[in-house]
């Protein structure tokens, strides 16, 4: 069967120089995996494409506890023969913001932006998903501009940034645009769920916490009420290249299954024309 991975990072010396350190050693430890060790681009395509990954999408990262360039990004991607595409990195309070979605928009191979949380989850008043101010503007150039919009959420970046109403209020307001919500099954599986099911433009990414405790909510809904918003990611190096095959496990419907694994994601690259 073949996979389109829509959250997928080489494990390069450049990328995982993001995650290395004392300071990581708590992440790792919760994701239950060793930590990969760097390799040559060149190893990291052979070995995806022999675990069935027939596209991935490379996700950028601007913020401010972690930082890939996007032109970097861009270039490892154009060196894996046409295995990736990329979602640009986006700093919303970055002087350069406008520049790097000029880019995102221009390049061909880019098919959205990947944002993390815009402010501190525990700050009194933390910058909100839907912020009119700084955050509308960017997602009134993606939706212009046809680029999907990629915003992390899940446990490490607090309760605040992973409530699904502000995602709700985005995609009411820019019906045009479509928002992956990254790690978006856990720990609020039944909101997240709900949210997709009511918003045609809202897809989910599960990812590292598909199979977390409570997560059935999310599992048993892919498979069957929203098996066309959900869009498969590994978010490697995070999890091994064939974590895939654990919703092969699953029993679903096979037609189901392969929404999940290609075809939702396919829709998505045609929708940005990366497949043009």
């Amino acid at each position: 069967m073949k996979v389109i991975d829509f959250r997928i990072r080489p494990n390069t010396t450049e990328y995982m120089n993001l995650y290395t350190g004392s300071g990581y050693a708590l992440l790792w430890r919760r994701f239950g995996i060793p930590e990969p060790a760097p390799v040559p681009l060149e190893y990291f395509s052979n070995e995806a494409r022999q675990q069935n990954i027939e596209i991935g999408v490379f996700t950028g990262r601007n913020s401010s506890w972690a930082n890939l360039s996007n032109h970097y990004v861009r270039e490892t991607a154009a060196e894996t023969g046409g295995l990736l595409f990329t979602a640009y990195g986006i700093d919303p309070h970055s002087t350069k913001r406008e520049v790097e979605l000029a880019a995102a928009a221009a390049d061909s191979r880019n098919i959205g932006i990947a944002l993390d949380p815009p402010g501190d989850p525990v700050a009194a008043q933390p910058l909100g998903w839907d912020d009119d101010t700084i955050m509308f503007p960017i997602y009134e150039f993606a939706a212009a501009n046809k680029l999907v919009a990629i915003l992390t959420v899940g446990p490490f970046v607090g309760q605040f940034y992973g409530n699904p109403g502000p995602f709700e209020r985005i995609a009411r307001t820019f019906p045009d645009l479509r928002l992956v919500i990254a790690h978006g099954c856990w720990p609020r599986s039944e909101e997240l769920v709900a949210t997709a099911y009511r918003n045609d433009n809202i897809y989910l990414e599960a990812s590292i916490y598909a199979f977390h405790p409570g997560a059935h909510v999310f599992r048993d809904a892919a498979g069957t009420l929203i098996s066309d918003k959900v869009v498969y990611a590994s978010a490697f190096p995070f999890q091994p290249l064939d974590a895939w095959r654990k919703y092969v496990s699953l029993g679903w419907p096979e037609d189901s299954l392969r929404k999940v694994l290609s075809g939702n994601a396919l829709r998505l690259i045609e929708y940005a024309g990366g497949l043009a």
